[in-house]
């Protein structure tokens, strides 16, 4: 409860003095739970929105090849690797593949004010979409934010359409300029939210399956809504009560005897709903 970035089985093993697959199903249990308990009613006031891509970590190539304009680009704003690679140095097949477990990340983080005036994440709600296109991210927004909020994103293509096909107010910030404009328009919560998620993901969990990406998304939308305004008690005595009132696992039932997960919790889309 207390850790930022999340504890791996790894580093439960010495604390709790149990076997590695004793710890990883149990942190994975409760990541479950907290999943399969998430509150998903609709979203109100002022919503920051943004996607980011997750999984699906190419390595590095083993020929080194001249780097074309964007990889130089990616290096000068700090991108790591895995995340902008250069194309031009990773040509074997099998670094390709891994590209085929890159999924997308739709996060909407509803702002709450404090009593010192600043404000941060209340709620927030997630789906986890094949792509950045308009064809999946229509109906999650449409199913989690009230028709009188306020929508803040950055300046991506597919938020366009927000205000012409659903009717909601939308605002957006052109980041290759400025990440908060003039009139106060940012999605920083949406940004800080992905920001922890990816810190895990690279410094305590090194690789996140596909599979089970929904869990550990869950966990995060739990700590980054919690952390900053509950104490440890309040923190400990919610996260207590999500998984004493959940049913039992149904991803990891049997998982000792080979049973495993046969499905991605993932919006595929309308026609496929």
């Amino acid at each position: 409860v207390s850790s930022p970035q999340g504890a791996s089985a790894s580093s439960v093993i010495s604390i709790a003095d149990v076997c590695y697959k004793t710890a990883y199903l149990n942190l994975m249990k409760i990541r479950e739970a907290i999943y399969e308990t998430r509150d998903q009613s609709k979203l109100s006031g002022v919503i920051h929105m943004d996607c980011m891509f997750i999984c699906g970590k190419p390595r590095k190539g083993n020929q080194r090849l001249k780097s074309d304009s964007a990889s130089v680009n990616a290096k000068f704003r700090n991108r790591k690797y895995s995340i902008n690679p250069d194309k031009s140095t990773y040509p074997e097949p099998w670094n390709r593949l891994k590209e085929l477990n890159n999924r997308v990340v739709l996060a909407m983080s509803q702002t709450r004010q404090t009593q010192d005036g600043s404000y941060g994440s209340d709620r927030t709600i997630f789906y986890i979409i094949p792509n950045e296109s308009w064809k999946y991210m229509k109906q999650p927004i449409k199913d989690s934010i009230s028709k009188d909020a306020v929508i803040m994103t950055d300046g991506g293509r597919s938020y366009n359409r927000i205000t012409l096909e659903l009717g909601m107010t939308h605002f957006a910030v052109n980041h290759s300029k400025q990440y908060m404009d003039e009139f106060g328009v940012n999605n920083n919560m949406a940004e800080c939210f992905f920001s922890r998620m990816r810190r895990a993901e690279f410094g305590v969990f090194i690789a996140v399956a596909p599979k089970y990406l929904a869990f550990y998304i869950g966990e995060f939308a739990y700590r980054n809504d919690h952390n900053k305004y509950d104490c440890m008690k309040v923190q400990f005595e919610q996260f207590l009560s999500r998984i004493m009132k959940n049913e039992p696992s149904k991803a990891f039932t049997g998982y000792c005897q080979g049973k495993r997960l046969g499905f991605e919790h993932m919006y595929e889309g309308p026609s496929i709903q």
